[in-house]
């Protein structure tokens, strides 16, 4: 039996006080997703040309970040999502 990834996921604690390198020591599973955004939005996200889905994604993880901060006991929750 597989153990289940989302449960081996690092907290947000546990990344505080380590300077921030991205994509040296931790990297998250990526999920291809379908998702739907208004055009103005994905226009903005594209003007500076490729990488707009790495942006997309950095948003949200500064956004999760801040949540799981204000809501330390979401931290628990995030980890049984399977997606």
């Amino acid at each position: 039996m597989n153990p289940d990834p989302a449960a081996f996921a690092p907290s947000v604690s546990a990344f505080e006080s380590v300077p921030a390198v991205q994509g040296r020591f931790y990297r998250p599973i990526k999920k291809p997703i379908t998702i739907r955004i208004d055009a103005d939005v994905l226009h903005w996200l594209k003007r500076d040309g490729e990488g707009y889905q790495s942006r997309l994604n950095a948003i949200l993880r500064d956004a999760m970040v801040h949540d799981l901060r204000e809501h330390p006991s979401l931290q628990t929750a995030n980890k049984t999502c399977t997606g």
